[in-house]
């Protein structure tokens, strides 16, 4: 029998479970797939669910082994708000299809999505009533007949009990890629809106109307299954939230001019959160196209931390 809600403290657990109901329950679709989820164009099998509700009670607990910088880099976007992101210069380099003549992108999380938190915030602080604090990410005159469009369509906050509730809707997501991004992306969102407002988390809920894995993705969930099965949470706790103007200064830093012993000597402005996380990216973009020689000279330039893989 499929499953619709599913409720834990951690990610990995809603993760896990997951997975097991799409393996075990799931409607097997043919459905046409192509660049938009990192395949050729062609007509594929999937195993799917549909209107799932994943319940956080604790979205502190948001980060899991499947974790990578590719999902730092992209949740950065959606609350820095930047656009063009730097997205595309992230592990995930199938993004650079979608950028057009002027190296913007159709749509970006933190142009549709960021940019309004400082908004929410200021709606909440004046009625903490509120049930009209929404955040439409989809637009139907602009994402209708388009191939690369957003998989959240809306951001909810809303005040319970005297702390700060979040609900995201997913027109889709891939349960062995994409459910890992954005349930440890929008956790981290409602933790600095909450910091700006002063109070605690509730719960975070993530619906997804179609939670899917494709045919051939099938011993990759089952290995990540036996990977979740090992988990122990991590906590993420005390963001600090005056962090935009030097963490945007850092991301042109590191990832367009590449100047990295100058980005580290910023980084000692942030928070260690923040510094774990820019650093981070820093060894990322140091170690991608090395060779030996380069490896002896750059490290000691650079001054590379050592252990600043996240959290």
């Amino acid at each position: 029998m499929v499953e619709n809600y599913f409720k834990a403290d951690n990610t990995a657990a809603l993760a896990k479970k997951n997975l097991e109901n799409i393996l075990s329950n799931g409607i097997v679709e043919k459905r046409q797939v192509g660049g938009w989820c990192m395949k050729k164009p062609k007509t594929e099998k999937i195993r799917e669910t549909h209107a799932v509700t994943f319940e956080l009670t604790d979205p502190r607990n948001c980060i899991s082994s499947q974790h990578c910088l590719g999902a730092e880099v992209e949740t950065e976007d959606y609350f820095l708000g930047l656009n063009p992101g730097y997205v595309h210069l992230s592990p995930w380099s199938f993004y650079k299809r979608w950028l057009d003549k002027n190296q913007k992108y159709h749509y970006t999380y933190g142009k549709r999505g960021g940019k309004y938190l400082w908004d929410v915030v200021k709606k909440l602080k004046e009625n903490p009533t509120t049930r009209q604090c929404v955040v439409n990410l989809w637009k139907v005159e602009r994402d209708l007949n388009k191939s690369f469009v957003p998989c959240t369509t809306q951001w909810n906050f809303f005040i319970s009990d005297g702390k700060l509730n979040m609900v995201s809707t997913m027109r889709s997501q891939d349960a062995c890629r994409g459910f890992f991004l954005d349930t440890f992306a929008y956790p981290i969102i409602q933790q600095i809106t909450a910091k700006r407002l002063g109070i605690p988390m509730g719960s975070y809920r993530h619906i997804v109307l179609n939670s899917h894995i494709y045919d051939d993705d099938v011993e990759f969930a089952e290995n990540i299954i036996n990977h979740l099965n090992k988990e122990k949470p991590v906590v993420i706790d005390n963001l600090a939230s005056d962090y935009e103007l030097i963490m945007n200064r850092m991301s042109k830093l590191i990832f367009i001019e590449k100047d990295l012993k100058r980005a580290q000597e910023i980084s000692e402005n942030l928070s260690p959160f923040w510094k774990k996380w820019k650093n981070n990216q820093i060894i990322y973009v140091y170690t991608r196209d090395f060779s030996e020689q380069d490896y002896t000279t750059e490290l000691t330039v650079a001054g590379l931390i050592v252990g600043t893989v996240m959290p």
